[in-house]
């Protein structure tokens, strides 16, 4: 060990020196938390427009079942009221 060179530190530039590390740390800290957030964020936007996606083509086959089953009773009706 350099007892020479630890007795030349300044304690104040060597504690300024640890809270500008410290302080780097906490800002790479929230930078990579923003990043996940808005990454999740996609994510989340992604899903929801597939899910609204499936959900617009579900209310579709419903509504063509719904039109092919009352063309079906229409038919059978005209039938009836023809014989």
């Amino acid at each position: 060990m350099h007892k020479g060179k630890l007795t030349n530190i300044n304690p104040q530039e060597l504690q300024l020196s640890h809270d500008i590390r410290v302080k780097r740390k906490k800002e790479q800290a929230v930078v990579e938390k923003d990043k996940e957030l808005h990454e999740m964020e996609k994510e989340f936007e992604a899903e929801k427009a597939r899910r609204e996606k499936q959900i617009v083509q579900l209310e579709k086959e419903k509504l063509e079942h719904d039109l092919q089953h009352k063309s079906q009773e229409m038919a059978n009706l005209m039938k009836k009221l023809c014989s």
